[in-house]
């Protein structure tokens, strides 16, 4: 007997998820049909439990061997049968109503491309370390100021294969915006980005991060995107001479008091 077609396919890659794996899952809450492809990348915890558990919701790929999450994201898309795509991270979560609005936007809109609105969110504190404006449009300059990832959701002929590139959820950000246009419409319920002591961003040195904005700045053909990335490149640089001067903060933090900053720089205006 064959399944009907899903509406959307939600990939997710996952990497030592079992504390996280359901929170992210149950975040999914839709009244459309939707699948979950998970794809494990450690091959080191079993996650067939999650069939079991969400049956005809979930489905859970063969685990990988440490691909990295490009090549566990492609794996998914791969075996996923939903008209839209989006990502989900396994440590991160969709707030009530996130799916369905972003989906809703995304089938009225002529691209058939839409965003979710990003909120940072301490793992431990639960405190909202940074968020995206509430707006309804987002344009590419809006991605090239906020410095962070910006989920689309999409019709799936707009997917782009992921390149195993650190900083490659941006890039995919940047390439899908470009497909709408330089703008597209923006959820006000938000995707929950969740920042933990085990975060890449937590456990990567900046001049390797720097390392990869170069490599994509560099190999763009794209002007809005070599213009991103080397505002990010930037920015780490600026972020890095902070950390040998003293200062004691995240990476987002940083970002967080740089904002501050810029707005209180601004000029007043009648």
């Amino acid at each position: 007997m064959s399944h009907p077609e899903k509406l959307l396919s939600v990939l997710l890659p996952i990497y030592q998820a079992l504390p996280s794996i359901e929170r992210a899952i149950e975040s999914i809450a839709s009244a459309f049909p939707v699948e979950v492809v998970v794809a494990p990348d450690d091959g080191s915890q079993d996650y067939g439990f999650l069939q079991t558990r969400y049956p005809g919701f979930v489905k859970v790929l063969p685990p990988g061997q440490q691909t990295g999450p490009g090549a566990a994201r492609n794996r998914a898309f791969a075996a996923a049968r939903g008209q839209f795509i989006t990502m989900l991270d396994a440590d991160d979560a969709y707030a009530p109503g996130a799916v369905d609005e972003a989906l809703d936007l995304a089938q009225s809109s002529s691209s058939q491309i839409a965003f979710f609105r990003t909120v940072y969110v301490d793992e431990g504190s639960r405190n909202v370390l940074r968020e995206l404006t509430p707006r309804p449009i987002l344009n590419f300059q809006d991605l090239h100021d906020f410095q962070g990832s910006v989920h689309a959701l999409y019709a799936r002929r707009h997917w782009i294969p992921y390149q195993s590139l650190m900083s490659e959820d941006v890039l995919q950000d940047a390439q899908i915006m470009l497909a709408a246009g330089g703008q597209a419409r923006m959820t006000q319920a938000p995707y929950l980005l969740h920042l933990n002591a085990q975060s890449l961003c937590a456990n990567t040195h900046q001049d390797e991060i720097n390392r990869a904005y170069r490599q994509i700045r560099d190999a763009a053909i794209e002007p809005q995107i070599k213009s991103l990335y080397q505002a990010k490149l930037d920015m780490g640089n600026a972020y890095a001479v902070s950390l040998k001067e003293g200062a004691e903060m995240s990476f987002h933090g940083f970002l967080a008091h740089q904002s501050v900053a810029r707005r209180v720089a601004q000029p007043m205006t009648d």
